[in-house]
């Protein structure tokens, strides 16, 4: 069984991963039971933002390899762990 490597930045990474098999290191994980993820997307949110807003976004998002709206979906989460962890810490939320 061979050992996944630990990586310092992401670039690092993803050299690696041009070079190796995801299968060459399988055995050192457990399945996951499909019933255990949760990315069920069951509500739509309408935003209005300014065109050149828009075009940033797509940018971004073409630029990240992922589509607006999931890049959205990731900025929103993230920004919304933070807010929560902050107000947990002063018990304002």
């Amino acid at each position: 069984m061979k050992n996944l490597p630990k990586f310092r930045t992401i670039e690092e990474e993803a050299k690696f991963w041009d070079t190796h098999s995801f299968a060459d290191f399988a055995d050192n994980y457990k399945e996951v039971k499909s019933d255990r993820i949760s990315d069920k997307k069951d509500t739509v949110i309408t935003v209005k933002v300014p065109s050149a807003t828009k075009k940033a976004l797509y940018i971004v998002a073409k630029r990240s390899n992922v589509a607006p709206s999931t890049l959205i979906r990731m900025w929103t989460s993230e920004r919304l762990e933070e807010e929560t962890e902050k107000y947990s810490r002063s018990k304002k939320f």
